[in-house]
């Protein structure tokens, strides 16, 4: 307070007088006086943007400052995406606010917005484990089986070991009837992963469903 006294127009003053109010927020127990220290860090944040409006530090603390509003004020949430959107423009590799952002979207069952989002974000910064995750979600919500299957052949390239993204690949596979292939993405998985007892009950299927009843058997046995 004193900072802001003596210098006035200094928005990082003020942005981290904000963010200093959010964490304080954070260790909060009363609802209350939680409530009330977010509202002081969103009207600071407010001022800091008042007085750099296209800063990219300001714009992602509105961002994250407003989400954490919006837990109490559901109306904080269109500033947090303002702001985010804002960040994106002027720096679209922002992996953090590319996330947060596709998140917004798909809470407000926005799907095809937030798969361009994604999408954008992993051509340019490869190697996002959570921006491919969210990206199959939003792929499946648009009914955009063949997309999302790309993808998570993506993240089995970054992850091999990824169980939810194995197992969720041959699932889009089997129900395509692509039996054999499906098959064929289970039993390429490492060995640890193969030993998950998920893993095993969704071989044991696909190996009946393509017609190899006693292995599929022996792996049913095997989970039991």
């Amino acid at each position: 307070e004193e900072a802001e006294r003596l210098a006035p127009e200094a928005a990082y003053i003020r942005l981290e007088h904000a963010q200093l109010l959010a964490r304080v927020a954070q260790f909060t127990r009363d609802d209350k006086a939680r409530q009330e220290f977010l509202q002081r860090a969103a009207a600071m944040i407010a001022e800091a943007r008042r007085l750099e409006p296209g800063n990219l530090d300001v714009l992602r603390a509105v961002g994250s400052i407003y989400l954490d509003l919006s837990a109490q004020d559901p109306s904080a949430t269109a500033t947090a995406q303002q702001a985010l959107e804002a960040v994106l423009k002027k720096e679209p590799a922002d992996a953090p606010a590319a996330i947060t952002l596709g998140q917004l979207y798909l809470d407000q069952q926005q799907p095809q917005k937030a798969a361009d989002v994604l999408r954008d974000l992993v051509s340019r910064v490869p190697q996002q484990r959570m921006a491919y995750a969210l990206l199959v979600e939003a792929l499946l919500r648009s009914n955009k089986e063949k997309e999302a299957e790309a993808a998570l052949e993506d993240i089995l390239g970054i992850d091999p070991e990824s169980l939810e993204a194995r197992v969720t690949l041959s699932d889009l596979l089997s129900q395509r009837g692509e039996h054999k292939t499906a098959l064929q993405v289970l039993r390429s998985a490492p060995e640890e992963v193969r030993s998950e007892p998920r893993m095993r009950r969704k071989l044991a299927w696909e190996l009946y469903l393509n017609g190899d009843l006693d292995a599929s058997l022996t792996e049913a046995d095997a989970v039991l």
